[in-house]
């Protein structure tokens, strides 16, 4: 069975939320850029944030390239070429 990218990428999101211990550290790539559909992305985005919005004691870096996907950040690095061009919130 094959499964696309955005279906790898829950599927990896699930198994970091049922782990325990939970790492300190999680390292996503923006799952919903691989949704085309405007209404089904902002669902996926939410219930994402909602769980990770409970996670104090882990560090989530998120990357992405779409801003409405850094309104739950607590701070906002950019990068190019490996290194960093701006760091702030929002």
């Amino acid at each position: 069975m094959t499964l696309s990218l955005s279906q790898r990428i829950r599927v990896q999101l699930a198994s970091f939320l049922v782990a325990s211990p939970r790492p300190n550290l999680l390292l996503i790539e923006d799952v919903a850029s691989c949704i085309n559909d405007y209404k089904t992305k902002i669902k996926i985005q939410k219930a994402i944030y909602a769980v990770l919005s409970h996670m104090e004691e882990t560090t989530v870096v998120l990357m992405t390239d779409h801003p409405l996907s850094l309104k739950s950040a607590s701070r906002i690095i950019v990068l190019k070429d490996g290194k960093i061009l701006e760091s702030g919130t929002h």
